[in-house]
């Protein structure tokens, strides 16, 4: 007989219209879905299919009464109509056989407070599996940016443009050169060696995400034409104001992949200058929320801190 693949299609699966789901666990096939409301009063369904670590961390790190050794959770759900259920199963030995099975039933005695507890220990595993995959994936993308064809890249746009700026310039300081107001010439130069001096290549760094933030929070010196511009009268000293410097020129990288990272590369650069010590930091009442359970047990990819 030919196997005839159309005879095997899945339908989609639908959710219960009447009362649907606010939160739906498979702990077997360590699978969220989470019922997500909007402002508008619109929601949708988010799926989060658990990390193994996670998920056994979960069932570990909760009290025995939701899950243990011997009898472990199955599956859990609340309704929007207010109703909940825990479905177990509990390993029996049969004397017989000698053969240990797991017999599957519905645990009627959870309570509305307990329901709570594991509503928030289960959402709570989301959060972190969302937050270690997020982690990976910077981590991931900051691997990449630190390949020497990435900084060399970076550093060689910096230098063309300086080189070019430069160039451009050499006239200004001839001495015939004619100056619109006073003591121009003086500033040229100025502007010149400070373009000279703030070009730093990637091994002047101690390593390669130090000279990804100087990368970050690179700013180019505004010329003396730009400089009088802003302040005719020349009441602040040159280059010595943040109005004095310019972002608008970004390092354009000419690799599509390269292009593809660097926003990201420049998101995570701006999250790890603002942490205080490495690891993710996140509110207390998370935190502690994820101690209680032990959810952050044996995972490698992240390092959990409370926020301060």
């Amino acid at each position: 007989m030919t196997f005839n693949p159309d005879d095997f299609v899945f339908e989609k699966v639908r959710l219960p219209e009447d009362d649907p789901t606010i939160l739906e666990y498979d702990a077997l096939q360590k699978l969220v879905i989470l019922k997500a409301s909007y402002p508008s009063g619109e929601y949708d369904y988010q799926y989060c299919q658990l990390s193994p670590q996670v998920n056994t961390n979960l069932l570990e790190g909760l009290p025995d009464k939701f899950s243990n050794r011997n009898d472990r959770i199955v599956m859990f759900y609340i309704r929007s109509n207010g109703s909940y259920k825990l479905q177990k199963e509990k390993l029996k030995y049969n004397f017989k056989t000698k053969e240990s099975t797991w017999v599957r039933y519905d645990y009627t005695r959870l309570t509305l407070d307990e329901a709570k507890e594991l509503f928030d220990a289960i959402k709570t595993a989301v959060w972190l599996t969302d937050a270690v995959e997020e982690e990976k994936r910077l981590q991931d993308t900051i691997e990449l940016a630190k390949k020497p064809a990435y900084l060399d890249r970076m550093h060689v746009e910096k230098v063309t443009y300086q080189t070019n700026l430069l160039r451009s310039s050499d006239w200004r300081i001839l001495e015939d050169a004619p100056e619109t107001f006073e003591d121009e010439k003086e500033l040229w130069k100025q502007w010149r060696s400070k373009l000279r001096d703030i070009v730093k290549s990637p091994e002047e760094f101690d390593s390669e995400m130090d000279y990804l933030i100087y990368c970050e929070e690179f700013k180019w010196p505004k010329n003396p034409e730009q400089y009088h511009a802003i302040d005719p009268e020349h009441n602040v000293e040159y280059l010595s104001d943040n109005s004095h410097w310019s972002t608008e020129k970004k390092v354009d990288l000419t690799y599509e992949k390269m292009q593809r990272i660097n926003a990201t590369v420049n998101d995570y650069i701006s999250q790890i200058k603002n942490r205080k010590e490495s690891g993710l930091p996140i509110s207390r009442e998370m935190y502690n929320r994820i101690k209680k359970y032990s959810l952050d047990l044996n995972l490698d990819d992240v390092q959990i801190v409370e926020a301060e």
